[in-house]
């Protein structure tokens, strides 16, 4: 009599965890001198991050920034809203301004956005928030700049106070983020991280800036993994004291 082996259960990977880096709102922040490779001027833009703020309520702390102020996400002083807006030269492209205010109470958040000429969304833990959106202009964005910045502002202050996972950029794509699937590219169903690859192409677009993913180190968080070269680090950023998969 023949015996038949029994099949082995199934081994199921852990869950997606990525490392989260302290940004201690005194001196850690990074930039690039210089333009990020292959960038170039353009309508369309998605950018997705995780953020704990650990404090600095009340002021405006950075998260990207690029010189004169063409292009930035930031959360703005003394109301705490998001802001994120874009610049044709001096000519004001767009402006989303969240109403609610968010603080180093509000735990981690994901803050999802996509814009396109004359339309964008807003997600900040998969719900849209009550939000002003402007649009005076719907000539290409100043994207390309002799300088971007992560973790301040482009006057060398507001320094980021918070905990940072995934950070995630593109200056060429925009999805709908009224569909769902589109929101699920960067957060599962169970409002929490997807594993977006090692050069963060996984959402089927490989971006230019890319922070994290699964293999990313303390030591080596703040080395652009998209396509658009490296950034130098100011400063020290040390591990965070949670993830938001935690």
């Amino acid at each position: 009599m023949s015996l038949i082996a029994p099949t082995p259960p199934a081994i199921l990977a852990p869950p997606y965890r990525p490392l989260s880096v302290r940004f201690n709102g005194v001196n850690a922040s990074m930039s690039r001198d210089g333009d990020l490779t292959g960038n170039q001027d353009g309508t369309d833009g998605t950018i997705s991050l995780w953020v704990d703020f650990k404090g600095k309520d009340g002021s405006r702390l950075g998260l990207w920034w690029t010189t004169g102020d063409r292009f930035a996400l930031s959360r703005r002083e003394t109301d705490n809203r998001l802001r994120l807006y874009i610049f044709n030269g001096s000519t004001f492209d767009m402006e989303l301004l969240t109403t609610p205010g968010y603080t180093s109470s509000s735990g981690w958040l994901h803050i999802l956005a996509s814009w396109t000429a004359n339309n964008a969304w807003l997600y900040v833990n998969d719900v849209a928030p009550a939000l002003s959106v402007n649009f005076r202009d719907a000539d290409p964005a100043d994207y390309t700049r002799t300088q971007h910045y992560f973790g301040r502002t482009s006057l060398g202050g507001s320094f980021l106070d918070a905990e940072v996972a995934d950070f995630w950029l593109s200056t060429t794509q925009y999805w709908d983020l009224s569909v769902e699937a589109n929101r699920r590219l960067f957060i599962s169903e169970a409002g929490k991280p997807v594993d977006l690859g090692a050069n963060g192409s996984n959402p089927g677009v490989t971006p230019i800036a890319f922070h994290g993913g699964p293999d990313a180190t303390v030591e080596d968080w703040h080395l652009n993994r998209g396509t658009g070269a490296g950034q130098t680090l100011q400063g020290e950023l040390t591990e965070g004291a949670s993830s938001p998969s935690d």
